[in-house]
């Protein structure tokens, strides 16, 4: 089972999870599953990650506010990508 989701639609999603809009287990989902399409799976992965990259500060937290940022960086380049 691969990832169909394009760019745009990966930007939506890391948008929605940075803002706390997500859907339940959407994060995981999209986390869980790899893509046919090399630099979005780089992408996957990085994400994946950023929960050691970035240890979260909080309790519930993914990862910490670095983290995030990085996330907000990812989902801005691939819009940048997509236009």
């Amino acid at each position: 089972m691969t990832n169909k989701l394009t760019s745009l639609e990966v930007s939506e999603l890391i948008d929605n999870f940075t803002s706390d809009k997500s859907a339940p287990y959407e994060w995981d989902d999209f986390i869980s599953v790899s893509f046919s399409d090399p630099a979005l799976e780089e992408i996957r992965r990085r994400c994946a990650n950023l929960i050691t990259e970035f240890p979260p500060d909080k309790a519930g937290s993914f990862c910490n506010e670095n983290g995030i940022q990085v996330l907000k960086n990812m989902a801005q380049q691939l819009k940048h990508k997509v236009t």
